[in-house]
């Protein structure tokens, strides 16, 4: 298993931004750590920490939608549907890894801590560092 943390901004579909500004754009997320099975192939894994942005797309599964500052990220109606790709850069002090994970079957927990943790299955996926 493969456990980064650090300053992680994950990406979803074809929202615009910018990988060096991301808090700028909605459709950020900054989590607080990421695991998959390891190595460069990213077939599964979690991500978990605070999601913070605010928009709803219906071409975009990742979306706010609960509570004032305290969103989920999936509508419930999502849960288990599949979303065209997620983009993930992390920025380690030892590492920095960018990942590119496509055709992704999601599913959604909100803890009681309200962090909310994301495990995510996917047809491909690439990671460089």
């Amino acid at each position: 298993m493969t456990s980064f943390s650090g300053e992680i901004y994950v990406k979803v579909d074809d929202v615009k931004g910018s990988v060096v500004k991301p808090a700028a754009y909605v459709g950020w997320i900054a989590a607080s750590s990421i695991t998959w099975p390891g190595g460069d192939s990213l077939r599964g894994g979690r991500i978990s920490g605070k999601f913070f942005p605010d928009f709803t797309d219906g071409t975009v599964y990742l979306t706010c939608t609960s509570g004032l500052h305290t969103p989920s990220l999936l509508h419930s109606a999502a849960q288990g549907r599949h979303i065209k790709s997620i983009q993930i850069h992390l920025i380690h002090p030892k590492i920095t890894i960018r990942a590119l994970i496509e055709d992704v079957l999601v599913a959604v927990r909100l803890k009681s801590d309200r962090t909310e943790e994301v495990e995510f299955a996917a047809a491909k996926g690439t990671a460089s560092r």
